[in-house]
């Protein structure tokens, strides 16, 4: 089985510089057809030295927002590539393969709406000359390992993603240069 988009099966990490880069550890793995049992693409094992965390905190909430919005707008472009790599990863048919690529877009488009309104807040304290401040913020890592059921509508979120290793190529189209 040929995936329409072969770069969603590289042996690549998709680095903070938005390049493909080999995964640090130099490994990768390959993915079975659910159907057939034949390998039908390389995923690459990356860890933590692989993250890239520190470029997106240093973002603000409007240019995290802009990059969100292009995950939506590059899934609802793609919905029938998406579609089948989904297919070809988990054996879901291909309307529900497509149908999870538009569920997933579709919060992507919302969080890239509340992206750049990460507002504080003033809270009440038990003092009562003094106040709370809240600031909302990037503070560290949040690890999700996707289900294989439902790869891409998880990992909607900002998080750094460990793909199962079932269904790894779904999550790699979520992989977007600036």
């Amino acid at each position: 089985m040929q995936l329409l988009k072969a770069s969603s099966t590289r042996r690549h990490c998709f680095s903070s510089a938005s390049q493909w880069v080999s995964a640090k550890s130099e490994k990768s793995f390959g993915v079975p057809s659910p159907a057939t049992g034949e390998v039908i693409g390389n995923a690459p094992e990356c860890n933590l030295d692989d993250l890239a965390f520190p470029i997106w905190r240093a973002y603000s909430g409007r240019q995290r927002g802009r990059i969100i919005r292009k995950l939506f707008d590059l899934i609802a472009e793609n919905m029938v590539d998406v579609g089948t790599i989904i297919t070809a990863g988990n054996g879901k048919a291909r309307p529900d393969g497509e149908g999870e690529a538009m569920f997933a877009a579709g919060f992507f488009e919302w969080f890239s709406e509340e992206a750049p309104r990460s507002y504080g807040d003033i809270a009440p304290h038990s003092a009562p000359n003094s106040r709370i401040q809240i600031l909302k913020q990037p503070v560290g890592v949040c690890g999700l390992i996707t289900p294989w059921k439902v790869p891409i509508a998880m990992a909607a979120r900002t998080v750094v993603l460990k793909s199962d290793g079932i269904t790894p190529f779904a999550t790699n189209v979520l992989a977007v240069k600036r």
